[in-house]
C-alpha cells in the first residue's frame, strides 16, 4: 500500500486468500483504486515486461522455488527495470520465529543471505547488483555521517538528509528511485 499511496500503480501478490482478503479490505478503506491484489505464488506469475520495479519485501525466503520466483520477477520487468529485495538473511530459517511459523502455518522458511539473492538474480538474467545493509544498520551511510559525527538536533539532521526520520521502506524506495534514475545520492 506504501507505493499505491504515493500514486504508483501496484499489484500485490500473496499465496494466502486470507491475506489477500484483508489487504483488499484495507485498500478499499483507503480508497486506493491503483492497487490490485492477486492470490498466487510467485513462481507461477505470468507477467511479461509489465513493471518498472518488482519488490520482494520479506517474502522471497518463503518461495518454494526461489530461483523460479526470481526468474518470474525478471520476466515481469520492463527493460531497465529494478528488483528490490529485503530479506532476513543468514540464520533466519533456524530462528525461533521461523520454526514457530513453520509449525503453526506450514510456511516455507529459508535462509536468504545477499550472496544467495545475487546468485539467484544472476541466474535469472539480472546483470547489475547493489547491496545495502538493512536501514537500521545503514543509518550512518544513508545520512553520510561518519561514526565520529553526532547529530542530535532534528533540524540539523534534516539539513543533512530530507529523509531523516522517514520510515525505512520510504528511505529504501527513495534510494532505489535515485539510483534507477541516476539522481545524485547527496
Amino acid at each position: 500500500m506504501f507505493f499505491a499511496r504515493r500514486g504508483y500503480d501496484v499489484v500485490g501478490v500473496d499465496i494466502s486468500a486470507d491475506i489477500v482478503e484483508a489487504a483488499s479490505a484495507l485498500r478499499d478503506q483507503a480508497g486506493l483504486e491503483n492497487l490490485t491484489f492477486l492470490e498466487n505464488d510467485y513462481e507461477s506469475l505470468e507477467f511479461e515486461d509489465e513493471f518498472d520495479i518488482v519488490v520482494f519485501f520479506d517474502s522471497l525466503h518463503h518461495a518454494v522455488a526461489e530461483n523460479l520466483a526470481m526468474r518470474r520477477a525478471c520476466a515481469a520487468l520492463r527493460a531497465g527495470g529494478v528488483c528490490v529485495t529485503h530479506e532476513p538473511g543468514e540464520g533466519h530459517a533456524h530462528s525461533a520465529e521461523a520454526i514457530e511459523a513453520v509449525q503453526n502455518y506450514q510456511v516455507t522458511e529459508k535462509d536468504m543471505p545477499p550472496k544467495k539473492i545475487v546468485s539467484l538474480a544472476r541466474e535469472a538474467g539480472f546483470r547489475e547488483f547493489s547491496l545495502f545493509a538493512f536501514p537500521c544498520e545503514n543509518r550512518m551511510v544513508a545520512y553520510r555521517l561518519t561514526p565520529t559525527q553526532s547529530v542530535t538536533d532534528q533540524k540539523q539532521m534534516r539539513m543533512i538528509s530530507p529523509l531523516a526520520g522517514a520510515s525505512p521502506m520510504k528511505r529504501l524506495f527513495h534510494r532505489s528511485v535515485r539510483w534507477r534514475c541516476n539522481f545524485s545520492q547527496a
